[in-house]
């Protein structure tokens, strides 16, 4: 008899040597008919205003497979990159990755803000994600509970080539939760002094589903707001700084990703 843990996710552990009723193919195709072409890479990005520069700079062409619209989409065919601009948290981030990779994408990269909880950032800071620490649910009906889930080695080696010949930016860890209103200082503080320098919402079940699925995962983040210290300090990305961030991502997608 299987017996549900308290204050444990997921509830039946032992889910992680089943198989699942049904995957992410089936699921496509039980209302699309036939396939169609996808890229072998993906950005994701969280911004209509980041997909926009992308989409005029790159540029996209505009795509509704698979999604129809419920997200903004656009492909380069000969960059093989799909953009999607979708939303936060690491559920829809893990459907995404799963449905997405049925089709045929391999890398993944995700581009878009966190909060500062270490001094050693500033607002408009670019970090390249190094390790996530899991305190999100998702990841854990994926893998054995664990503190970190790390992107993909060979990845986020490729981006830092692209990186370092352009654009000013910091290595470092995220503390990846589901909610985003209950940051305290306990965990801050904590985390801090382990040498966290981000807070976001999806890196860590990115980076886990990408493993569980044999894919390549990174996250890249544009420091928006300072959580350290005695007051929040708002959300203080402006104009000048998303654009920044747009250049960069533009950068990256028209650049190899070896």
């Amino acid at each position: 008899m299987s017996v549900m843990k308290n204050r444990q996710i997921p509830k039946f552990p032992q889910k992680l040597n089943k198989k699942a009723k049904f995957t992410a193919h089936e699921y496509l195709n039980s209302f699309h008919s036939g396939k169609m072409w996808v890229p072998s890479r993906a950005m994701i990005v969280f911004s209509s205003r980041i997909f926009d520069a992308l989409s005029g700079n790159i540029p996209l062409r505009e795509y509704d497979f698979p999604y129809g619209g419920t997200f903004r989409e656009g492909i380069n065919v000969d960059l093989d990159l799909l953009v999607i601009r979708t939303y936060a948290g690491a559920p829809l981030m893990a459907t995404i990755v799963e449905e997405l990779a049925s089709l045929g994408v391999r890398d993944f990269l995700t581009i878009g803000t966190a909060g500062g909880i270490s001094p050693k950032v500033n607002i408009g800071d670019i970090v390249l994600c190094s390790r996530a620490v899991r305190d999100e649910g998702t990841s854990y009906h994926y893998a054995r509970p664990s503190i970190f889930a790390f992107p993909d080695r060979s990845l986020n080696a490729s981006l830092e080539k692209i990186l370092r010949q352009n654009v000013k930016y910091l290595r470092g860890g995220t503390w990846t939760t589901d909610a985003p209103y209950r940051e305290t200082d306990i965990e801050i503080e904590s985390l801090g002094k382990m040498g966290i320098l981000t807070a976001d919402m999806e890196a860590s079940a990115l980076f886990t589903v990408c493993r569980k699925l044999n894919l390549r995962g990174s996250a890249l983040f544009m420091i928006s707001d300072i959580v350290h210290g005695d007051q929040w300090s708002g959300f203080r990305i402006d104009n000048e700084k998303l654009e920044k961030l747009a250049r960069t991502a533009q950068l990256i997608g028209q650049s190899r990703w070896e």
